[in-house]
């Protein structure tokens, strides 16, 4: 029996854990002329279609998205049998956006403080060995 048959699908496990209407953070991965590719956690792969972006007119999804932005959108539509997801940029309002920036702000300012505090302990540790050196070098002397 192969290996593929024995694992669960990705897909079906996506269809159980989110549905139609959620909101949920990916990265876009392509962009064509009919919508933009974005991977969603799970390394799933949902297409953004053209009409569901907000473009000016005559405007190519390329011309405001970017690969490797990362993105908040709405989940449109599930087919996990022909490994499909339909997402929307269009569909997420402005105040769901904003409140996702804000998260995201803050998960970074927490990052940079606990960057900050691993450097700092990285400087107390190596004081310490400093220290404990210059006591060895003293004791031995």
């Amino acid at each position: 029996m192969s290996r593929k048959v024995l694992l669960p699908s990705p897909w079906h496990e996506f269809a159980e854990k989110h549905q139609v209407g959620d909101l949920i953070e990916g990265q876009i991965t392509g962009l064509v002329d009919f919508g933009a590719f974005v991977t969603l956690p799970s390394n799933i792969e949902g297409l953004v279609h053209v009409s569901e972006i907000n473009l000016p007119v005559d405007a190519s999804p390329t011309e405001v998205l970017q690969i490797g932005e990362r993105v908040l959108v709405r989940i449109i539509n599930i087919e996990p049998e022909e490994e499909r997801i339909g997402l929307s940029l269009r569909r997420v309002s402005a105040a769901e956006e904003i409140d996702w920036l804000s998260e995201k702000r803050e998960e970074e300012a927490e990052n940079e403080i606990l960057e900050e505090n691993h450097e700092f302990d990285d400087e107390i540790i190596e004081d310490n060995d400093e220290i404990v050196e210059e006591s060895v070098e003293a004791i031995s002397a």
